[in-house]
């Protein structure tokens, strides 16, 4: 498959993303991350922007490979698991839902 120079930008862009929200957060006990309404907010917002990012990149491919547009968000990842560009696991779900989707993922961070 042929990565484009988009996806290649996307990719730098995610990574970047990745390492910045990583340098943030490195030395946050989990106790002042719930407590911070800012750490919780900057986090979520590199999440979001991180997933944004991801479904870029998956409907991307999806046109690439000529297996037309995804109607959803959640359709792009799914394609993208049927095409095999992705493993068939469940981390992906609910990585396509709205902001509110990120709650129950802080404690995970």
């Amino acid at each position: 498959m042929k990565i484009d120079g988009v996806i290649q930008r996307k990719l730098a862009l995610l990574d970047d993303q990745v390492m910045r929200l990583r340098l943030h957060m490195q030395g946050i006990s989990l106790d002042r991350f719930e407590q911070d309404w800012v750490l919780r907010s900057m986090a979520e917002r590199a999440l979001q922007v991180a997933i944004e990012i991801l479904i870029d990149v998956a409907e991307r491919l999806i046109c690439i490979c000529g297996a037309g547009p995804a109607a959803t968000a959640a359709d792009a990842i799914a394609k993208c698991v049927q095409l095999g560009i992705l493993p068939a696991e469940d981390r992906y779900k609910g990585l396509s839902g709205t902001a509110t989707s990120l709650l129950p993922m802080n404690t995970n961070i």
